[in-house]
């Protein structure tokens, strides 16, 4: 039987306190990161969504402009080539007919 058990005692609590320390130091280091990385990650999404709203109403914008007047030709009186509006779309006189179909036999799915 050991006689200085007490002894190893002793000197075993400093080294489990440190190895503690040493552990609670590594969380909370630990937690920080974690946490500058989730705001950095936020802060990230945040920004490429702005980068992406801006590009697509950029877009949008260019879309959604009328499309400019026609230009007259201008004539040999030496007239300042002024621009009328152009002409409004018209609706077609007749709604489209669909052409008749020349397939006449039923199609059936998996059928031999």
């Amino acid at each position: 039987m050991r006689t200085d058990s007490s002894t190893s005692r002793a000197s075993g609590t400093p080294r489990a306190t440190d190895a503690t320390q040493v552990r609670d130091a590594g969380l909370r280091l630990t937690r920080r990161v974690q946490g500058w990385i989730a705001a950095g990650a936020v802060a990230m999404a945040g920004v490429l969504g702005a980068v992406t709203a801006h590009a697509y109403h950029a877009r949008a914008a260019a879309t959604v402009t009328t499309a400019p007047a026609a230009q007259v030709p201008a004539d040999d009186a030496g007239s300042s080539g002024a621009t009328s509006p152009a002409a409004p779309i018209q609706p077609p006189t007749a709604a489209p007919v669909p052409a008749p179909s020349t397939n006449v036999a039923p199609v059936v799915s998996g059928g031999s």
